[in-house]
């Protein structure tokens, strides 16, 4: 990189002194160079610096915002997609774990401590019905 911007600075100095040692022969002789060849000079480079200066970076603006709303656009799509990815494999893996957790219906006894916390809680709800039934 620091080569390109040193081969540029070169270039340029001595484009410069070129352009001004042909100044100072004009000068000096009376003489114009390329006399035939200047106003289209002048018309190419007016369009040159019309382009660089107006219309490209104009360009330039318009596509990059194009080009970030597609991005932004394309993003959101992505981030939506896999969302939704991500919840159907939770979902599925809801579903395998219940399934797998599941306690199989009407297969063996119920154990004796849970019949008698099954009796001790009717017990309980009974006695709050008439509870709350006097009450009234």
């Amino acid at each position: 990189m620091v080569f390109f911007f040193v081969t540029t600075f070169i270039l340029a100095i001595i484009g410069m002194v070129a352009i001004l040692s042909v100044r100072h022969w004009e000068l000096e002789t009376g003489n114009v160079c390329l006399t035939n060849v200047r106003p289209q000079m002048s018309r190419a480079l007016r369009f040159v610096s019309l382009w660089c200066g107006h219309i490209l970076p104009t360009l330039i603006r318009i596509y990059s915002r194009r080009a970030w709303r597609a991005i932004s656009v394309s993003a959101h799509h992505t981030a939506a997609r896999v969302a939704i990815k991500l919840e159907q494999l939770l979902e599925h893996t809801l579903h395998m774990v219940r399934r797998t957790t599941e306690i199989p219906r009407g297969s063996g006894e119920v154990s004796a401590f849970l019949r008698e916390v099954a009796e001790h809680k009717k017990k309980l709800l009974r006695y709050r019905d008439k509870k709350s039934t006097i009450r009234q």
